[in-house]
């Protein structure tokens, strides 16, 4: 008998031990995952079934060590109970990533998220290690605090599914650097991407439907050099592209009618404000510039609103020019292409751009009216048959620096 003992007494050992490490959690049931064995060293862990918020906060409490979390088969439902510990969570909706439920885990550098997930909830994921995040395509709702301060995140795809975003749901990520967004938005929120220092491309322009852009929300986004905002934009708030030292061409959507206090101060690059589009004169704030030395900025304006930009306190102290002005110069616009290091070479039929020592990546090219005609992604140099380009001034736009160039 007291060796039958200890044979089942060793299997039940061998059992747990293979329980503690599992990383594979198959079926589960929300609610259990507690129950599941799972160690506190674990590293890794997949899940299929169903979790609720309950799981989540879980993870949060126990699995501080883990680097990777793989919930793509997994269906999150609804939980209504007792408040959880530390967020007080007491309802979450289903298919929701729960509000602040992986908050500060910094060793995970990796989750791949449910395939029907719909809404990514207040906080979720901020301050965790994740370096590359692709949003699933059914997400609609990105709430406040979502990813900030994810200290590794370099990149992520927000898809045209997305019809909400939080406030600061990407602020103060300083290794982001590229943005693909294609959401549905009335507005960027307020400091959508306040201080990720390190951004360096990231497209506006296709977010047609975009009327507002937040206080804050490009604020202190230092590493950008150039920017299209979207063009039906009317009102771009207080402090909206405050220190956003490293931008040196500015084309300001036709429609803008107000820009708040202080929504351009510091940005000390800019050398080409465009204004040549826009249908009147934009009302402004306080400060609009500040810490700026405008009249070495150049502003183009339409050909008929010349004077009244001459005429309006702050637009007055710029370098004004009319369109046609503008278009009729052949010069590159100042000290760009010798700061940035690019090249760029025209033929009968050919226009090359170099990025000297360095990698180029994409290269945009767009018309007076701000239209883009062209676009090539290049090692170091791209190349554009420009045989049947009409003659005029076009502007090279890329991570390196931006040029004028006359066809």
């Amino acid at each position: 008998m007291k060796n039958k003992l200890t044979h089942f007494t060793l299997i039940g050992s061998l059992f747990l031990a293979f329980s503690v490490n599992a990383a594979d959690i198959k079926n589960l049931k929300a609610g259990t995952l507690k129950d599941a064995g799972i160690s506190e060293k674990e590293t890794t862990l997949k899940v299929s079934g169903q979790m609720d918020a309950s799981d989540f906060f879980y993870i949060f409490d126990n699995l501080n060590e883990l680097t990777e979390l793989n919930i793509s088969e997994v269906e999150i439902i609804a939980y209504s109970g007792k408040p959880l510990n530390y967020t007080g969570l007491s309802s979450s909706p289903a298919n929701t990533l729960p509000a602040y439920s992986l908050t500060g885990l910094t060793n995970l550098s990796s989750i791949t998220l449910p395939t029907n997930l719909q809404g990514i909830g207040k906080g979720s994921l901020s301050g965790t290690g994740i370096t590359v995040l692709s949003v699933p395509n059914k997400v609609t709702t990105i709430e406040d605090y979502a990813f900030m301060r994810c200290a590794n995140l370099e990149s992520i795809e927000i898809p045209e599914s997305v019809t909400s975003l939080g406030e600061r749901a990407f602020a103060y990520c300083p290794e982001l650097k590229t943005v693909t967004i294609s959401a549905t938005l009335q507005s960027i929120p307020e400091g959508l991407f306040e201080a990720c220092g390190g951004l360096q491309d990231i497209s506006l322009e296709y977010l047609a439907q975009c009327t507002e852009i937040g206080p804050w929300a490009l604020a202190e986004c230092m590493g950008l050099e150039t920017l299209v905002l979207p063009q039906n934009s009317q009102i771009i708030n207080d402090a909206a592209l405050y220190g956003a030292s490293g931008i040196k061409l500015l084309k300001l959507p036709e429609s803008v009618s107000y820009i708040g206090n202080n929504a351009m101060t510091a940005m000390s690059a800019l050398n080409t404000l465009n204004a040549s589009d826009v249908i009147a004169v934009p009302e402004l704030g306080e400060n609009v510039w500040g810490r700026m030395d405008k009249s070495s900025v150049t502003l183009v304006t339409p050909n008929n609103q010349t004077d009244d930009y001459k005429a309006a306190e702050q637009w007055n102290e710029f370098n004004i020019i009319s369109k046609d002005e503008w278009q009729s110069s052949t010069q590159n616009i100042s000290s760009e292409i010798n700061e940035s290091r690019l090249s760029v070479k025209l033929t009968n039929s050919e226009l090359y751009v170099t990025a000297e020592n360095s990698y180029l990546g994409v290269v945009s090219i767009y018309n007076v009216s701000g239209n883009r005609i062209a676009t090539s992604v290049a090692e170091n140099t791209a190349k554009f048959n420009i045989a049947n380009w009409t003659p005029g001034v076009y502007l090279i736009v890329t991570s390196k620096g931006v040029a004028k160039v006359s066809i």
